[in-house]
């Protein structure tokens, strides 16, 4: 591999390093009880193989429905619901994870070190050439099955 494309790459990781710190205390500060039940969700290797095949079937699903809404005048403001969604948890995955794996890593620390710890960790495995994709990849469907499993908890107001 390139020296040049290796340190630009790593500096792309440790740039978004911070900015999933800054998620994660946003997180930590305004939602900590939905952190900790969507973590709950990656408890285990059973809940994290159950919410992995809950994303995985979710996503295709989501995105087919997003493209027959499309077709139809009505449908356009649920795709672009559907699309916000998607940013977020794009933004929220890597935190989330990070914090089930956090409390793994270092169970003693505070919350925001145990996400601190998580984070780092997966930003690290992402610099690996090919695994990094894969790994955003299973993060994200993590993410996306843990926020369905929730049953609902995920937009209550608890």
């Amino acid at each position: 591999m390139n020296t040049d494309l290796l340190i630009a790459r790593t500096i792309i990781v440790l740039t978004s390093t911070v900015g999933y710190l800054f998620i994660a205390a946003l997180l930590w500060k305004f939602a900590p009880v939905k952190l900790k039940v969507m973590s709950d969700k990656l408890g285990g290797l059973s809940e994290a193989v159950s919410s992995l095949i809950v994303g995985l079937i979710a996503i295709p699903v989501a995105i087919v429905a997003a493209i027959m809404f499309l077709f139809t005048f009505v449908g356009w403001p649920v795709v672009l619901i559907m699309l916000g969604f998607f940013i977020v948890f794009t933004q929220i995955c890597f935190p989330v994870v990070g914090y089930s794996l956090g409390r793994r890593v270092v169970p003693k620390a505070q919350i925001f070190w145990q996400m601190a710890a998580g984070i780092l960790l997966l930003e690290l495995i992402a610099l690996i050439p090919a695994v990094g994709e894969f790994i955003w990849f299973v993060v994200f469907c993590l993410t996306i099955g843990a926020a369905f499993r929730m049953k609902g908890q995920f937009m209550s107001a608890k």
